[in-house]
């Protein structure tokens, strides 16, 4: 019965905040809710309390050079598009270079898919007529974009259409990665090395009895 008044108890918290305020979509916040219990559910599942442990671990993260690089890589790698998300500003960027072919809007091609059918599409990037919100052409002069049959051309980037949803989930996604990797390296167990495998917990010793 009370499964679920507490299930929206839990969902407001997140839900009301970023849908009410910042206007971010309503999957969006349920994805966040997800990985919030997938991480609590699925780190207590990998080390009860009180019970035999699935992943004998010694309560402390080794930290190895091996395990440090790994940290090292993978800390800037996300970090780096979360600041990209919650600072960066994409109506900056001009791209002068290499881009789909421009051409006619209306001279259609037909793709051969895995499962045999022919499905038609656009043979050339249409320049006045596309559905790419990340960018325009606002930054070229007079705004023009360019003529038909050209790879080699300028575009420009536009402003975030909602930047807390963008920061939003690049901080869930964060967030998940650091659990995960953390699991992995720090509550995992024996480490095996060749033939040789180093525990991480102790395991009591029996003693002989001799038969009389």
């Amino acid at each position: 019965m009370s499964g679920m008044p507490g299930g929206i108890l839990l969902f407001l918290p997140i839900y009301h905040p970023l849908h009410d305020i910042f206007n971010i979509h309503t999957e969006n916040c349920v994805l966040i809710l997800f990985i919030v219990f997938f991480l609590l559910i699925w780190c207590a599942d990998r080390h009860p309390e009180g019970a035999l442990q699935s992943r004998p671990v010694g309560g402390k993260c080794k930290h190895e050079r091996p395990s440090i690089e790994i940290f090292l890589h993978l800390i800037p790698h996300y970090l780096l598009y979360w600041w990209m998300a919650s600072f960066g500003h994409p109506e900056r960027e001009v791209s002068v270079g290499l881009h789909e072919q421009t051409g006619p809007c209306d001279q259609k091609e037909y793709i051969r898919t895995a499962f045999g059918m022919d499905l038609p599409r656009r043979k050339y990037f249409c320049p006045t007529d596309y559905d790419e919100g990340y960018f325009d052409f606002h930054c070229t002069p007079g705004g023009a974009p360019p003529p038909n049959y050209y790879q080699w051309y300028t575009i420009c980037g536009v402003p975030f259409a909602n930047r807390a949803e963008y920061a939003s989930m690049l901080t869930a996604i964060c967030v998940l990665a650091a659990v995960v990797f953390y699991q992995m390296h720090c509550r995992s167990g024996p480490e095996v090395r060749g033939d040789k495998t180093t525990p991480n917990v102790q395991t009591p010793k029996t003693k002989k009895v001799k038969r009389q």
